[in-house]
Parts: structure tokens; sequence; C-alpha cells
């Protein structure tokens, strides 16, 4: 049986999923701020118990971060664990064709995402809400095209109290109207509204690209969020860590195999 430790470190959270085969069986997410070593380790152990029944030799982890100083800590922590370490990189060989102009510049947790979407669906554009707001685009040959990067809803509101002498810190959250009645509420409507508008007018300016993509959308502002943006568009809780899993995969599965799997023999 095939399994897999996969590890997202994100900008604001870690996420942790333990899989069997193609089933996530354990998941587990932690601020990364709370990377230290003592946690680090103390997540580790607990995820790998859930796969050391499946797994007869080294256990198997997959790194994808965009935070060095909490990767180097993950590495330590998987090599004193003795497992076997696979590190994501933008450049990393996926089941996308990479059309990314500087592939070794791209965020991994983008190229895991985007190849966890094109899975499910293609044409598909992958919008992800976290500390930044992704929108990317993936065609319906299978080409990773690129996309855009905006400030996420919490980092805009962290702008604006930073950068201005009398605008006050607030934390997101879905406001009631557009039309805010106090100095917060403006704040809330505009980091909110402000952020469904630019994902809209990204999302209709790609498809005049890729043609009628599905929109799918992950990330920790999803589920506040994703009923404005796009009718119909799909939220997907792991899509990150099964993109791990499927660029793993991809690499672990020897070309020539992969081929014949493809090719049904």
């Amino acid at each position: 049986m095939t399994s897999l430790l996969a590890v997202d470190v994100g900008n604001s959270a870690t996420k942790v999923g333990a899989f069997r085969e193609h089933a996530l069986e354990f998941d587990e997410t932690i601020p990364t701020r709370d990377c230290s070593e003592r946690n680090v380790k103390r997540t580790l152990v607990r995820a790998l118990r859930c796969l050391e029944k499946a797994e007869r030799g080294r256990p198997e982890v997959a790194l994808c971060s965009v935070v060095p100083a909490a990767a180097t800590v993950w590495r330590k922590a998987v090599r004193e664990a003795k497992a076997r370490l696979f590190v994501i990189q933008g450049d990393t060989p996926a089941p996308l064709a990479n059309r990314y102009r500087f592939p070794a510049e791209l965020g991994p947790d983008r190229l895991a995402a985007a190849v966890a979407a094109a899975a499910l669906h293609r044409p598909v554009i992958v919008v992800s809400l976290g500390t930044a707001t992704t929108i990317d685009a993936v065609s319906a040959k299978g080409e990773f095209l690129g996309g855009a990067i905006c400030p996420g809803i919490a980092i805009s509101l962290e702008a604006l109290a930073i950068a201005t002498a009398m605008l006050p810190s607030v934390s997101p959250r879905k406001p009631l109207i557009a039309i805010g009645k106090d100095t917060q509420e403006c704040l809330l409507a505009g980091s909110y509204f402000g952020t469904i508008g630019q994902v809209n007018e990204i999302i209709r300016r790609q498809r005049e690209i890729v043609g009628p993509a599905v929109v799918v959308v992950a990330g920790g502002y999803a589920d506040m969020v994703a009923g404005e943006i796009e009718a119909g568009a799909a939220v997907e809780d792991h899509l990150t860590l099964e993109g791990i899993r499927l660029i793993w995969q991809h690499n672990k599965i020897p070309a020539r195999s992969r081929g014949r799997k493809a090719g049904g023999a």
C-alpha cells in the first residue's frame, strides 16, 4: 500500500495530511509561526503513527513550503525521523506542462493547487484566498499558464493600519453591507467586496484567454468569500495537499510506467 505524508507550509498556516493510496487519513493545521522544532516533531510523530501500519519501509514525506525558515525545521525533523523527504519546488516535474516564464520562481503551493484542480477540471482557474490572493489558469491542454497575485484580505487591512496615521487595525470578517457606517465597517467593506470584485474581474479576463474554465476556490478565506466569487465555484479544502500527493506520485512512478498506464497497458 502506498502512503505519504504531505506537508504544505504556507505564510500563515501549515497543513499536514497523511494519505493511504488516494485517501486522506489524517489532517492537521497549525499556525506557521508555531513551527518550532518541538511542535513540528509532535505533529510529525502523530501523522507518521497514522501511516505506520501501512508503511513497511521508511515513511515518505513530501514538503511544499513558501517559508524557508519553517521549511528548515521540517527538513530537520523529517531527517531525524529517518523518513524519506521529497521537496517540491516551482520547477519540480509535475503532471502539467509548466509554461511559467521562470518556473523556479513559481510558488510550489501554486503549482500543487493547480495540479490538483486540473485533475478535476480542464480548463480550470484556481483561486487561493490566503495571506495572498492568487488566481491561476490551467489550459484545456493541461498547461499551467500563470496567473495573478494580489494582497490577501488580512494583508490589505494590515497595510492600511500600518501605512496610515488614523486607520485602526481590523480583523477580517464578512461585512453586512457595502456601505460602512463607521471606519471599521468601511475597512471591512473595502477589503471584502474589493477582493470579490478584484477576483471576479481577473477570472473574467483569464477566461477570455483559456475559455469557459471551471473555478476552484481554496485557502483560509475560501469559506468566507467563495459564495460571492463566480456562481458555481467549487471549494476544495485540501487542494494543495492533494496536489502535493499527485506531484510526488508523478515523480515516484517512472515515466515509462506512466506512459503504459495512460495507454491502458
